[in-house]
C-alpha cells in the first residue's frame, strides 16, 4: 500500500491511540510501531494532521452549541472566547458582558418569533 493512501485511512481512523489503527491495517501493534521507526518524519506530519482536525470538529461542537444555546450555550461561548475564537480582534480579552451578549442573542430571536406567531395567528 502506498504511503498517500495508508495517511488517507489513519486520518479517516481518527484513532488518537493508534491501537485500532495498527490493528486493522498492520495486524499487530509491533507492526506499526516498525513502520513508525522507518517512517517517522511522515507519520508525525499525519499525527500533527489529525490532532488539527480533531480540534476543528471540536471546535465546530462548540460553536454549534454556543450559537443555538440550551444549557451549555453560556460555558461553550465562554470557553470559545477564552481560546480567542470568537473574539472581535483574534485575543482573548473579552468582556463577561460580551459573552452573555452573544449567548442571549439567539434566545432573544426565539422569543421576538414566538411572539410574533402568537400575535399574528390571534
Amino acid at each position: 500500500m502506498k504511503r498517500s493512501e495508508l495517511r488517507e485511512l489513519y486520518i479517516q481512523e481518527a484513532d488518537i491511540t493508534e491501537h485500532r489503527f495498527a490493528m486493522k491495517h498492520f495486524g499487530t501493534w509491533k507492526d506499526w510501531l516498525s513502520y513508525v521507526a522507518s517512517n517517522e518524519a511522515a507519520v508525525t506530519q499525519w499525527r500533527k494532521e489529525l490532532e488539527l482536525k480533531l480540534r476543528g470538529e471540536a471546535y465546530r461542537v462548540v460553536i454549534e452549541t454556543s450559537r443555538y444555546g440550551g444549557k451549555d450555550a453560556l460555558q461553550a461561548a465562554k470557553f470559545l472566547l477564552q481560546k480567542g475564537v470568537l473574539s472581535r480582534d483574534g485575543t482573548s480579552e473579552v468582556t463577561e458582558e460580551e459573552v452573555i451578549e452573544q449567548v442571549k442573542k439567539p434566545r432573544e430571536q426565539v422569543d421576538n418569533d414566538y411572539l410574533r406567531l402568537i400575535v399574528n395567528s390571534a
